[in-house]
């Protein structure tokens, strides 16, 4: 339970946000049920804000506009209410950038400098594949602040401003440090951040790493690549099995990684599993 003030600007999610602010009303004397909030919103139905809650439904612009009348927030806060909602409704990856920007801008507009909850450098890890790429190539070498020389290790290859960029920012995210010798090492810390900023900068990161997938069929020799692919009629059930299945390979490999003393090279391995049609219905007697 929340039991400091509740603060819109804390929050990256706007059914977190609904639900800590029922808490605290109710802790500090105002009971508000279900039932009670959904009438205050014009809303009649007793299971409407829980479908809201566990993310089974969205909410209108109607809607938005009826929650901010009914929580006051002052002008402010009812554009960045609504921003919120749409960067949590949004459905593509490029709305949900879009939407994510706004709420930065609309934060630093505000004066608000730190964005605590938007973790900016940490976003902006996943921003960039080179960025992680850098990171393994100094667990397996002694990489100092000799740039040009880091930036012609990567592959494809990447400017001495970029490598430096990359040893500036994971620098500051803790996850390498320079030794007494000048060279860089990797440490235990690994990055966290708030689930709605992760999950969009990982599908960044994921959309990159993809598109380099399709450049490395001309950019590499197959002796030193392996890409392949399978096209399967399966059921749910045997969907699950084989996301459980690449989920156990996706460790193997790890430990294959963690034990190999002798890297001398960044490998991307990336898996994808996805559908090239509709669930089809045995029943129907149709002509698709």
């Amino acid at each position: 339970m929340k039991s400091s003030k509740i603060a819109l600007k804390d929050y990256l999610d706007f059914r977190t946000y609904i639900k800590e602010y029922i808490e605290y009303k109710n802790a500090h004397g105002e009971q508000l049920t279900n039932r009670s909030f959904a009438a205050a919103i014009g809303i009649n139905s007793s299971s409407w804000l829980t479908t809201i809650l566990n993310g089974k439904k969205g909410i209108t612009d109607k809607t938005i506009g009826a929650i901010s009348d009914f929580f006051k927030h002052t002008e402010w806060e009812r554009e960045y209410f609504k921003l919120l909602v749409y960067f949590n409704q949004a459905k593509t990856v490029e709305s949900r950038n879009d939407f994510f920007t706004q709420l930065k801008q609309l934060l630093l507009k505000k004066g608000y400098l730190a964005i605590r909850v938007l973790d900016n450098d940490q976003y902006e890890y996943y921003s960039k594949w080179y960025y992680s790429a850098v990171r393994s190539i100094i667990g397996m070498i002694a990489v100092s602040d000799d740039f040009e020389r880091l930036a012609r290790y990567v592959s494809p290859s990447i400017t001495a401003a970029q490598a430096k960029k990359s040893i500036k920012l994971l620098v500051k995210l803790g996850l390498i440090e320079k030794d007494l010798r000048g060279n860089y090492s990797l440490t235990n810390s690994a990055i966290s951040t708030g689930y709605n900023v992760k999950s969009l900068a990982v599908a960044n990161f994921q959309r990159e790493t993809m598109k380099l997938g399709i450049e490395a069929i001309d950019r590499y020799d197959s002796s030193i690549r392996d890409i392949s692919s399978l096209s399967i009629g399966i059921s749910e059930a045997g969907f699950q099995k084989i996301t459980g299945m690449i989920a156990e390979f996706r460790k193997a490999i790890a430990e294959v990684a963690n034990s190999d003393n002798d890297a001398d090279r960044v490998y991307q391995v990336n898996f994808q599993v996805f559908p090239l049609s509709r669930v089809l219905n045995h029943d129907e007697n149709e002509k698709l």
